[in-house]
């Protein structure tokens, strides 16, 4: 089974100062896009149940390991987590895929 997750991250903590970040779902995996700010950082990534996590195509600064500046995406353990390290306040939007 697919579930469709639409995060405004206008809603979340994401719209926050860097360092500021969102979970995905514990132990789900599927695929998501995110863009964010105003120079468009973008990103098509996989995530697997364990947290880990795979860029398909995004911009230079979105990475998958904690990087000052970066936007990142980055296994959390039993999750996914998406990081704003751009170092502003940034809003995003993020189409979340996975199994439910």
């Amino acid at each position: 089974t697919r579930a469709e997750k639409t995060i405004s991250l206008t809603d979340s903590n994401m719209a926050e100062a860097a360092g500021s970040y969102i979970d995905l779902e514990t132990s789900k995996s599927g695929f998501g896009k995110i863009i964010i700010g105003d120079a468009q950082e973008y990103a098509t990534f996989v995530f697997k149940a364990d947290g880990t996590v795979i860029l398909i195509q995004n911009s230079d600064n979105v990475v998958t390991t904690s990087t000052d500046g970066k936007l990142v995406i980055r296994d959390a353990g039993t999750n996914a987590r998406i990081v704003n390290e751009l170092g502003s306040t940034l809003i995003a939007t993020i189409i979340i895929n996975y199994n439910a």
